[in-house]
């Protein structure tokens, strides 16, 4: 079955915003349309009221806005709103921060990544899909990350999955379906009629519909009153600097008369340590938790914390594997019960380079959202006061899933449709030099993007990044690389005669085969060959100054090739 993983912002796993000011718990909303951003700023005040505090608001293009003076009483919980008109398309990043009248602290809010577009590409649309009769009554269970056609009046095809945004409100009427190979994969069928957009509000550039604006689909498999277990979505993510990576499990059950006992089983990578806390009969066994979900309904939401060593290096990947089993033993369907996902680590990092979350040989089978880093560094000997980083985005990659997921300062970004160029442009920056202040000296920018759906295999997607300090001529990163071909599909994997021990390795790899070795080649988890050899000393390669993490392991002999993938973890 086609699963889609989407990773979390890495705010919303390792940060918080509450401080010691009067004022705590500030959080920002966004209800953005066209070029008029509008946020919605909530928060509670505690035992002392407050008088006047100054709530300064960021919107991302060099412009800021003070709310008016007010008093908020002791004790109780308060919002506010405030609106910006942005001059230029682009996605910009908004904050908020208060400082308070009774100590004079200052409380910073979460941050929040807003599009802004034109005004003829501001129509937007959130279709909702409901999968009835789910456990053979009446009953709606809402879909997640549903894949869509979307045809426009001039015939152009946008494929994306939950949202659409920035359509061109004059291409009306646009035709809306459920994507047919989504639907066989996930053994669906669609029981409601295409959605017609008529035209969009001239304020709010909601659309309007002819008739239904939602979608209903069935089940194609037969009726069952048992459970059925799958997953919605599943994501991973670590930070060095807090030893922490944590996963987020979203499971369904689709037949739902029975309220299962729920197995739950995940492999981990071995240098985690899993917090067993709050989880029901969990046991660790090597590198698989196992836990249990009691009298399961529809849907489970579970986190899952674990210890990471902090000096785990920036860009290490996480891979996950996650099993359901239900119990009582009476699934028949247990065709989606497995899931295989991955994570980033964050760390300290090298400047001016690009990372990908993703290995070089990616499923061709999936519609993978990469996501990017871009680290800079100012090695210079005076403050830099304007950054701005030139991206031009794969034909391969689907411009509407653009997100900025972070940045480490105030941004203004900008994204192209015709020439595919995105900027993002850090203005009165001031990074220090490094010889005076090493992490004044860095920046990083942190975003995502989606393939377009069924590319075709070797499709390839490549990614640099030109960094302007100042008038200075272009810094370029390197150039990240990612084949819609898992690593090996082109040769025929027919050895079965190779045994490669132990797995996970410390020091050495030992390889024992019936037939003559021609060649060895490791891999790292972004392709590049660590170690390559055509003559092996006592069938050991040792891996003792290999940094600790997933590889590849590919062996040709006169039979065939066998790939297999490693975990090297010394001391």
């Amino acid at each position: 079955m086609k699963k889609i993983i989407y990773l979390t912002f890495l705010s919303c796993f390792f940060f918080s915003n509450k401080g010691n000011s009067q004022i705590t718990n500030l959080q920002i909303l966004d209800s953005t349309h066209c070029n008029n951003g509008h946020i919605g700023i909530y928060f509670t005040v505690d035992a002392v009221a407050e008088t006047n505090p100054v709530f300064t608001i960021n919107w991302g293009d060099g412009n800021s806005t003070q709310l008016p003076s007010n008093t908020y009483a002791a004790n109780q919980f308060f919002a506010e709103e405030s609106s910006h008109a942005y001059t230029q398309a682009g996605t910009y990043v908004i904050s908020v921060s208060v400082v308070s009248s009774v100590n004079s602290q200052t409380i910073n809010s979460n941050t929040i990544t807003v599009n802004v577009y034109s005004v003829n590409e501001c129509g937007y649309i959130y279709p909702e899909t409901l999968q009835t009769n789910v456990c053979g009554v009446n009953s709606n269970l809402y879909l997640y990350n549903v894949a869509y056609d979307l045809i426009g009046n001039d015939g152009t095809i946008l494929n994306f999955n939950g949202n659409a945004f920035g359509l061109n409100i004059n291409n009306i009427p646009y035709q809306l379906s459920i994507n047919d190979i989504w639907l066989a994969n996930n053994n669906l069928t669609q029981t409601s009629s295409d959605v017609i957009i008529t035209g969009f509000d001239p304020v709010y550039h909601f659309p309007i519909f002819a008739t239904n604006s939602s979608f209903t689909v069935q089940s194609t498999l037969p009726s069952s009153t048992v459970a059925d277990l799958s997953f919605n979505y599943c994501s991973g993510i670590g930070a060095s600097a807090s030893q922490n990576a944590r996963v987020y499990l979203h499971i369904l059950n689709a037949t739902c008369f029975t309220n299962p006992n729920v197995n739950v089983s995940l492999e981990f990578p071995n240098f985690l340590i899993p917090d067993l806390t709050s989880l029901t009969n969990a046991s660790v066994t090597g590198n698989i938790l196992t836990f249990e979900i009691n009298s399961m309904e529809n849907y489970h939401s579970q986190y899952l914390n674990f210890f990471m060593p902090g000096t785990t290096p920036a860009g290490t990947i996480l891979n996950f594997t996650c099993t359901l089993t239900d119990l009582g033993a009476t699934e028949t369907n247990t065709a989606n019960n497995t899931l295989i996902f991955s994570g980033l680590v964050y760390n300290s990092y090298d400047p001016n380079d690009k990372l990908v979350n993703k290995p070089t040989n990616i499923n061709p089978n999936e519609a993978e959202e990469l996501q990017y880093t871009i680290n800079f560094q100012n090695e210079g000997n005076f403050d830099a006061l304007r950054v701005q980083v030139i991206d031009t985005l794969s034909e391969n990659l689907d411009l509407s899933t653009f997100k900025v997921l972070d940045t480490k300062h105030d941004v203004v970004t900008s994204l192209d449709p015709n020439t595919r160029v995105v900027k993002f442009t850090f203005n009165d920056i001031y990074l220090a030099p490094s010889s005076q202040d090493i992490e004044a000296s860095k920046g990083q920018i942190l975003y995502s993007i989606k393939e377009n759906l069924n590319l075709s295999v070797n499709s390839e997607i490549k990614n640099t990044a030109y960094i302007y300090f100042d008038f200075n001529p272009a810094i370029i990163t390197n150039t990240t690389l990612n084949v819609n071909s898992i690593l090996g599909l082109n040769s025929i994997e027919n050895e079965n005669t190779v045994s490669i021990y132990p797995n996970p390795i410390k020091d050495e790899i030992n390889i024992e085969s019936n037939t003559k070795i021609k060649s060895v080649n490791l891999y790292n988890t972004n392709g590049k060959v660590v170690f390559s050899s055509q003559h092996l000393n006592n069938g050991k390669i040792s891996v003792s100054k290999f940094q600790n993490g997933i590889y590849f392991l590919k062996i040709e002999t006169e039979n065939g090739f066998k790939t297999e993938k490693i975990s090297i973890l010394n001391d």
